[in-house]
């Protein structure tokens, strides 16, 4: 899975979990804050990453990458899960106030994330 997908991913995670909009989301990997524009209004996610151009679009569960490829994200609480399947990468996280901690089931690399 690639970074701009996985900081999106958290990104809705993040503001679907906790239920107020942000406006970018921060990666400590890289040190560095990433814009994002769009809407999530309920399940309804409209999403795109400024600085890649990733896009998001659907109905959670059931997301699309702009080419196509769908992007599985679930909510239970302040957990989540889902597979990028264009990567074939799962993934699992929890959202903790304005912090997304986020794992990668392939790798085993967790990563940290900021709205």
């Amino acid at each position: 899975m690639d970074d701009p997908l996985r900081r999106l991913i958290a990104f809705v995670a993040g503001v679907a979990v906790e239920g107020h909009q942000a406006e970018g989301v921060f990666d400590f990997e890289v040190g560095s804050r990433f814009p994002v524009s769009g809407t999530i209004q309920g399940n309804e996610v409209a999403v795109t990453d400024e600085t890649s151009g990733v896009v998001l679009t659907g109905r959670l569960p059931n997301l699309q990458t702009a080419d196509g490829k769908p992007v599985s994200l679930n909510l239970a609480g302040d957990a989540f899960d889902g597979a990028d399947e264009g990567s074939g990468h799962a993934f699992a996280g929890e959202v903790s106030g304005r912090n997304i901690d986020l794992t990668d089931k392939k790798t085993g690399i967790d990563y940290t994330y900021c709205l």
